[in-house]
């Protein structure tokens, strides 16, 4: 059985502290190589995705927990915003390379936000339709960026 240490290390893969930071550091180094309108087809999505988050927290938790009858107290911003992130980074970063290389960064990616998912039902954090709230989020936000990166000229980041 997996220790509640390793629980709490991939659900702090999700963290804010963790994702924000690599997300912004991504989108600074393609717009610093060019790709200002890529950085964008990332970095708005993400920011779509946690206002909502923050939205919803609000909402179920200023009516108690209980709307329209949900047995849910707020959708995971882990999971909601790993999968905008690491989703994001894999299809935007990916996009323009051969089918094998775009399916290992989208197993990679859905890999990591799984086990993050999991991690937070194991964790007590959240119920697994909490989890699967967050999922649909990030795969809004995943759907958005893929939207707005159509058409736009191959990923260069400046590392």
């Amino acid at each position: 059985m997996v220790d509640e240490a390793v629980w709490r290390l991939i659900s702090g893969f999700g963290d804010s502290g963790v994702i924000l930071p690599l997300v912004s550091a991504v989108a600074l180094c393609l717009a610093w190589g060019g790709g200002g309108r890529l950085a964008l087809a990332l970095l708005l999505p993400v920011a779509g995705c946690g206002a909502a988050v923050a939205g919803l927290k609000l909402l179920f938790g200023a009516c108690g927990g209980a709307v329209a009858g949900l047995a849910q107290a707020s959708p995971s911003g882990h999971v909601a915003m790993s999968l905008a992130v690491y989703g994001g980074l894999a299809l935007l970063l990916a996009r323009n390379e051969t089918p094998a290389r775009r399916g290992l960064a989208a197993a990679a990616a859905a890999l990591l936000v799984a086990l993050i998912a999991l991690s937070r039902v194991r964790l007590g954090a959240h119920s697994p339709g909490e989890v699967l709230a967050g999922l649909g989020l990030g795969l809004g936000a995943v759907a958005a960026a893929a939207g707005l990166a159509r058409g736009l000229p191959p990923a260069r980041p400046a590392w």
